[in-house]
């Protein structure tokens, strides 16, 4: 009798839902000055002043501060940014992101709340839209 396939696994509601992989961490307290390229995801609580390459998700928590060019497949942005964002990806701004610089991505989304201050170019065809939405979770917390 051949074997029963696994269920598929549930979709994340968001990105930085799902099972946390490798990821780099830039801990607060920290700063970096140079050019940051990282073959995993990267989470940024410190400081960084230089461009930034990620082979997965950037994701800048609400303590982050990053000067630079921040190249990436997805993003999620609490922190600030002061420079452009290109995601091959999803791009999320959280509300308590403070961003200035254009952002080129497939999809993006503006939560309530949050600071943008560039231009958005959106790579994913004719359909793709920015879109927005309200924070229902409390800051910092994960679905488990």
């Amino acid at each position: 009798m051949p074997p029963s396939p696994e269920p598929p696994e549930a979709p994340a509601r968001r990105f930085t839902d799902a099972p946390p992989g490798k990821a780099t961490v830039i801990p607060a307290g920290v700063t970096v000055e140079g050019e940051l390229s990282c073959d995993e995801s990267l989470e940024v609580r410190g400081r960084i002043r230089g461009p930034v390459s990620v082979s997965g998700l950037c994701h800048l928590q609400p303590s982050a501060w990053v000067a630079g060019e921040v190249t990436a497949v997805d993003a999620v942005i609490e922190g600030e940014l002061e420079g452009p964002l290109d995601a091959k990806g999803k791009v999320e701004l959280r509300a308590s992101a403070r961003v200035r610089g254009d952002i080129v991505a497939a999809s993006v989304a503006l939560a309530d709340g949050c600071y943008f201050e560039g231009h958005i170019h959106m790579v994913g065809g004719p359909r793709a839209q920015p879109t927005s939405f309200h924070e229902k979770r409390a800051p910092g917390s994960r679905r488990s």
